[in-house]
């Protein structure tokens, strides 16, 4: 079994809300393993996102005190991978979360391609979604055809949502 899970923000909200669809998978995976890594990034969108859903931010940071011991991932450290990465993708829709996941990943860290293949095998589409189609929904959004789409959550993430894991 792996030492530690890279952990994104989605599986981190699904945990602490309960009325979250893949609420039960969450919980199983953080039974499953003993330990994950993460960055800071990933927890200011987990915050962000449950202060959403009318959730307390602090239940965030009680769960890194308790099963983190500390956020594996230092900026200033990985500065320059990231700088490198964020300008070699700049034609893609990323953003600096997604970089440090990818340096993250980067690192060998066990259990990242595990995710992917997860998403992979248990996805309506059975693939994982493509960055441009990321940034066809995001350019969507910013277009005159989204002006009265208010209050709404967009997966876009090969129907894996609707599989309430």
């Amino acid at each position: 079994m792996p030492q530690s899970v890279l952990l994104d923000a989605g599986p981190l909200v699904a945990f602490l809300h309960e009325d979250e669809q893949t609420h039960d998978w969450a919980v199983a995976q953080f039974k499953r393993f003993s330990q994950f890594t993460t960055c800071e990034a990933v927890l200011a969108e987990a915050c962000a996102r449950l202060n959403y859903y009318g959730k307390n931010q602090r239940n965030v940071i009680d769960l890194v005190r308790q099963r983190f011991g500390s956020v594996d991932f230092d900026l200033n450290e990985n500065a320059d991978r990231v700088s490198r990465l964020l300008i070699k993708y700049a034609d893609q829709p990323m953003d600096l979360l997604a970089e440090n996941l990818k340096t993250l990943g980067a690192r060998g860290i066990a259990g990242f391609t595990d995710i992917f293949k997860h998403y992979e095998t248990h996805a309506p589409l059975k693939r994982n979604v493509l960055s441009e189609e990321l940034g066809a929904a995001g350019l969507f959004l910013a277009s005159d055809g989204a002006a009265a789409i208010t209050g709404q959550v967009i997966y876009v993430d090969s129907g894996y949502q609707i599989m309430g894991m």
